[in-house]
């Protein structure tokens, strides 16, 4: 990807991106996944861009970081609807408030994550989430400034939504060649926009048993 133009690259953990150090790849690389304490000292040593929506990881990364006398470059997560890990709205002036205080921590980003994007006979859900994340944009901007990295498309919203790409995008199963789901698929099949499955599972048959009806 990265030879294909990719600026960036996400992974969901400290070890995938390790792999990617590894074989020289030197883009900034934002790690999605959750943090284990252990494991902030690789993150600092390799320039991984983290998620945080948590206090107490902000100021773990500081604290190494001041030790390192280096600067640490997060992407708060807010929480427009998934209730999966990020910063409710409610919450994300204080918990932007709290951060500021925090020293060698740069907000790089703002993000989220859409819950219902590949669900295109009812955007409703979807429409609300954008609505908070605009939301969420204002409030951090007020405070930051506009040179915030705003991102939030995953796979849906990178086929069917123009309007979500702000300035980064994270497909994740279309790199893979995938729909997020059929109506997303037939949208893109009207466009002319086709992928192809570059993923294969293999496996092994290990033992074939003739079962009789109602065994367990």
């Amino acid at each position: 990807m990265s030879e294909n133009g990719a600026d960036w690259l996400c992974v969901d953990t400290v070890d995938e991106g390790l792999i990617l150090r590894e074989h020289n790849i030197s883009c900034p690389i934002l790690i999605l996944g959750y943090i284990h304490p252990d494991e902030i000292t690789k993150v600092i040593d390799n320039k991984f861009r983290v998620f945080v929506y948590d206090e107490n990881l902000a100021k773990l990364l500081s604290g190494e970081a001041v030790k390192k006398k280096v600067d640490v470059f997060i992407h708060m997560k807010v929480d427009t609807g998934m209730s999966r890990q990020g910063i409710r709205l409610e919450d994300l002036e204080n918990f932007l408030n709290a951060i500021q205080l925090l020293p060698n921590l740069t907000i790089e980003g703002l993000a989220t994550h859409f819950a219902t994007s590949d669900e295109i006979s009812d955007r409703a859900y979807y429409a609300g989430q954008i609505e908070k994340f605009d939301m969420a944009i204002s409030i951090c901007k007020n405070k930051l400034g506009n040179s915030l990295i705003i991102h939030g498309a995953n796979s849906g919203a990178v086929l069917t939504d123009p309007k979500s790409y702000y300035d980064l995008v994270r497909p994740g199963i279309a790199v893979y060649g995938y729909y997020p789901s059929d109506e997303v698929k037939a949208s893109c099949q009207k466009k002319n926009i086709k992928l192809l499955p570059v993923l294969s599972l293999y496996t092994k048959i290990v033992q074939v048993k003739h079962i009789k009806k109602g065994e367990g």
